[in-house]
C-alpha cells in the first residue's frame, strides 16, 4: 500500500509538472499515458 500511495504521489506531482506549461492538449496525454502505465503496473504487481 505504501508503494502505491508514494506512486500516486508522485504522479499527481508529475501531473502538476506536466499541466505546468500551455500545451493543454498534450500534457493531458502525457498525464493520461502515465496514469495507464502506472495503473499496468500496479495490476502487475497485485497479481
Amino acid at each position: 500500500m505504501t508503494p502505491t500511495f508514494t506512486g500516486l504521489r508522485s504522479l499527481a506531482r508529475l501531473r502538476r509538472w506536466l499541466l505546468g506549461p500551455e500545451q493543454p492538449n498534450l500534457s493531458l496525454r502525457l498525464s493520461v499515458g502515465v496514469v495507464a502505465v502506472l495503473a499496468l503496473l500496479v495490476m502487475a504487481n497485485v497479481r
